[in-house]
């Protein structure tokens, strides 16, 4: 995982993408075949994210884990999972990222439009609009 350097310092002196390594590195010295992660990108940058999810998913691969997590962030759902499970106070449907990730999936879930945006990363996130603010708008607009 990219962190014995880190051994002699306290983990209040880590930064949060180092914390996770060191769990991580936790994980492999102590096997488990199940890995529960609760939005684990977050406090993370854009590079530190990506980073952390190729670790995490090579891992996933060389351990056999299988990883369970919570995530807002459709776009690394969509890159990096297997199958997806959309929740709206109970579940509402399950299957691959393609089947359960659709435009048109999302807004039948959860109510709204869902277009792709992109941020100052470059990094694509899906995020929720009103079909109404997109009225008028041309369709390149629309995804900046």
């Amino acid at each position: 995982t990219g962190c014995s350097q880190l051994a002699q310092r306290l983990i209040s002196e880590l930064s949060i993408g180092e914390r996770k390594r060191v769990l991580l590195a936790f994980c492999v010295v102590r096997p488990r075949w199940l890995l529960v992660l609760d939005e684990a990108q977050a406090g993370l940058d854009a590079q530190s994210a990506e980073q952390f999810h190729a670790l995490l998913f090579s891992l996933r691969r060389s351990e056999a884990w299988t990883i369970l997590q919570v995530s807002h962030d459709l776009e690394m759902v969509r890159r990096t999972c297997d199958a997806v499970l959309c929740l709206n106070r109970s579940l509402r449907c399950s299957g691959s990222p393609d089947h359960t990730l659709t435009s048109q999936q999302l807004e039948r879930l959860y109510g709204r439009a869902w277009v792709p945006y992109h941020h100052h990363h470059h990094q694509a996130q899906a995020v929720a609009e009103p079909a109404s603010a997109r009225e008028g708008v041309e369709p390149s607009e629309a995804s900046r």
